[in-house]
């Protein structure tokens, strides 16, 4: 049987790049920890500890890490799901291009090499 192609359905490139992210969860009203998985200018895939509720809102800050700047984003949950044990993937839609995935996808690679 033939496979289908796979049709790419993204508006946006996605850059894989793991960068420490500060949010303060909806369950809990606590600062919480993650990173992010993968990001675009309207999207990031951020991997969190426990499952976030689809339509949650989501004010996220970025840590680069080449100089501790704290980059803002405010999103949604439009999905999380378990990845592996204790490890969900989440995926954020952005409110509006409020940051920009080539330079920071950049800045993270650049922070890692030196």
């Amino acid at each position: 049987m033939d496979r289908p192609e796979f049709i790419e359905k993204r508006k946006a490139p996605r850059f894989a790049v793991n960068i420490p992210v500060n949010y303060v969860s909806p369950l809990t009203q606590e600062v919480t920890c993650a990173h992010t998985h993968d990001i675009s200018d309207i999207g990031i895939g951020l991997v969190t500890n426990y499952e976030l509720p689809s339509g949650s809102p989501m004010d996220l800050k970025l840590i680069m890490l080449d100089n501790g700047e704290e980059i803002r984003a405010k999103g949604k949950v439009l999905w999380s799901k378990l990845n592996q044990e204790n490890e969900f993937r989440t995926g954020i839609q952005l409110d509006y291009n409020c940051i920009k995935a080539i330079p920071l996808t950049l800045r993270s690679i650049q922070a890692n090499l030196q």
